[in-house]
C-alpha cells in the first residue's frame, strides 16, 4: 500500500529520520478495524512489546488506531484500555503520531472524568511528547465550560518547567482554542501572561497570539486587539 510520492510528501512534514513507508491514513484506519476483528488482544500485546525505533512510522500509527477503536465493556475493561495507552505513549516520537492518536481516542467522550484523572501524570511529565499527548488530549476533549477553569494553571505549570519545541507549540495551540471558545477569559489570561515571560516564554506567548490571529473563528476587530498585545 506504500506510495513513494506520498512518502516524500509526508517526510517533509516530519523530523528527519522518520522510518516512513508512505501509506495513507484512511488505508491504515481500515486495516486497524480488520486487525482487531481478526487478532484482538494478541495483536496489541505483540505489537506494543516490539522494540522502539525499529518499526515503520505507519506501524506505530496502526497500533494507535487499534487502541482508538477499543470500546470499554464491549472489548475490555476501561483499566485495560488505559494500560494499552500507557504502553503506547512512549512510542510517540513526532507530532503527527501524537495528534492522530489523541483525535482517535473517542472513548474520552464516554469517560471524560476517568480520562481526565488518567491524563494528570502526562501533564506533569518531563518528556516532550508525553506532555504533548496530555496537551493535545485537552485540546480535543476538555476545552469546555466544565474544565475551563482548570486549564490555565496547568498551562502555566507546563510553561514554567518545559521549553521543548513541540510542547510550546502545543501550549500555543491550546491557548488559541481557548480564545475561540472563551475569548473574555482567555484575553484576561493573556493580559496576565504579557508581563510574565518566566511562566509563558516569548515564543509560546507570541505563537499563541499568532494562532489566534490566523483563526477563521475570530473577528477582525478581535484580531486587531490581539495583535496589539505583543510584548
Amino acid at each position: 500500500m506504500a506510495e513513494p510520492q506520498y512518502r516524500e510528501f509526508s517526510a517533509k512534514l516530519l523530523p528527519e529520520g522518520e522510518n516512513l513507508l508512505g501509506v495513507r491514513l484512511p488505508k491504515l484506519r481500515k486495516m486497524a478495524k480488520q486487525i482487531w476483528k481478526r487478532y484482538g488482544r494478541m495483536y496489541l500485546d505483540t505489537a506494543l512489546a516490539s522494540c522502539h525505533g525499529e518499526e515503520y512510522t505507519e506501524e506505530i500509527f496502526l497500533q494507535g488506531m487499534v487502541i482508538g477503536n477499543l470500546k470499554a465493556e464491549k472489548d475490555m475493561q476501561l483499566a485495560e484500555i488505559f494500560n494499552y495507552i500507557e504502553r503506547y505513549v512512549p512510542k510517540i516520537k513526532n507530532w503527527s503520531t501524537c495528534d492522530s492518536f489523541c483525535a482517535g481516542l473517542k472513548i474520552t467522550k464516554q469517560y471524560p472524568v476517568q480520562m481526565w484523572d488518567f491524563l494528570q501524570e502526562y501533564l506533569t511529565a518531563e518528556q516532550e511528547f508525553t506532555i504533548r499527548f496530555g496537551i493535545v488530549m485537552i485540546i480535543n476533549y476538555y476545552i469546555n465550560e466544565e474544565y475551563f477553569d482548570l486549564l490555565f494553571p496547568i498551562f502555566n505549570a507546563i510553561g514554567e518547567r518545559n521549553h521543548t519545541y513541540y510542547v510550546e507549540m502545543g501550549l500555543a495551540w491550546a491557548i488559541s482554542i481557548c480564545y475561540v471558545k472563551n475569548p473574555t477569559e482567555t484575553e484576561r489570561y493573556l493580559q496576565d501572561m504579557r508581563g510574565n515571560p518566566e511562566v509563558l516564554n516569548d515564543f509560546t506567548y507570541h505563537k499563541a497570539l499568532q494562532k489566534i490571529v490566523e483563526s477563521h473563528c475570530v473577528s477582525a476587530e478581535d484580531k486587531s486587539k490581539i495583535r496589539g498585545m505583543k510584548r
